[in-house]
């Protein structure tokens, strides 16, 4: 025999996920959100190497200077997703993902009008090394919202950054070229 269910003044997520007008509408558009953030945002980590020749140019900056504000990065994203794993365990997934998303922003936009080599490690290396290290935040968001299909939806999610790395690879270059580094950063 089983226990009787306490009745509670709340829903939790899980409730919420398996109500019909949120499971066919509000989950879908969660998801989409997320991949679009993915897409655009944790793509910034990729093509960064498209811009070394550019900076080279402008700046005069050696490979070796300039890389390791990409070893910053790469430092910093490591530690970046347990803390944010353990802030979305704490104060959930949308508080975090807000705050990492407005770090992701001003380091894009602190690399847009960057003119020294200090800039190019703050912003970077610690904004978006910490800023756009988002999936401890994001895969429990959409978990929590798909209790069927999870695994598919998780998998489109994860797929977000991958494609606007491949989008932004190919774009960038060409957008480099006719508009200058600062725009096709942008």
């Amino acid at each position: 025999m089983t226990p009787p269910r306490q009745v509670t003044h709340h829903k939790d997520v899980t409730d919420i996920a398996q109500t019909p007008s949120y499971s066919s509408y509000y989950r879908w558009m969660i998801l989409g959100v997320v991949f679009v953030t993915l897409f655009t945002v944790v793509s910034a980590m990729g093509i960064v190497t498209l811009f070394i020749q550019s900076w080279r140019s402008e700046f005069g900056w050696d490979v070796g200077a300039i890389t390791l504000g990409l070893s910053i990065q790469l430092a910093l994203s490591g530690p970046s997703g347990i803390i944010a794993g353990a802030l979305t365990d704490r104060f959930g997934p949308k508080q975090v993902l807000f705050v990492y998303i407005a770090l992701a922003v001003v380091g894009l936009l602190g690399v847009a009008a960057m003119h020294d080599l200090w800039q190019l490690y703050v912003f970077y290396g610690v904004f978006i090394g910490i800023g756009t290290t988002l999936h401890p935040i994001t895969t429990p968001l959409v978990a929590k919202w798909f209790s069927k299909g999870r695994g598919i939806a998780l998998g489109i999610v994860q797929q977000g950054d991958l494609l606007g790395l491949a989008a932004l690879a190919s774009l960038m270059p060409v957008l480099n070229e006719r508009a200058g580094w600062r725009v096709s950063w942008l």
